[in-house]
Formats: structure tokens, sequence, C-alpha cells
């Protein structure tokens, strides 16, 4: 029993891996937003 449970819980996501994968998306969110609002400001320069 000790060892399904064990199995079980490494089939578990990680909470801090998924943490850390939405913060590094949310970075690239960002740096995208960013990257698109300064393309825009570029066209209605010229």
């Amino acid at each position: 029993n000790q060892s399904q449970f064990n199995a079980a819980e490494q089939s578990q996501p990680n909470t801090t891996e998924l943490l850390q994968q939405a913060q590094l998306t949310t970075k690239d969110l960002i740096s995208n937003i960013q990257s698109l609002t300064k393309a825009l400001d570029d066209l209605n320069i010229n």
C-alpha cells in the first residue's frame, strides 16, 4: 500500500514547477505585450 501511495504521489504535478512555469509564461506574455506596444508606438510616429 505504501508503495502504491508513493507512486500516486509521484504522478501528481509538482506545485512548485507549475508555479515556475506560470511565472515564465507570464513574463513571456508581458514581454510580448511590451514589444507589441512599442511596435504600435513606432507605427503611430510614422
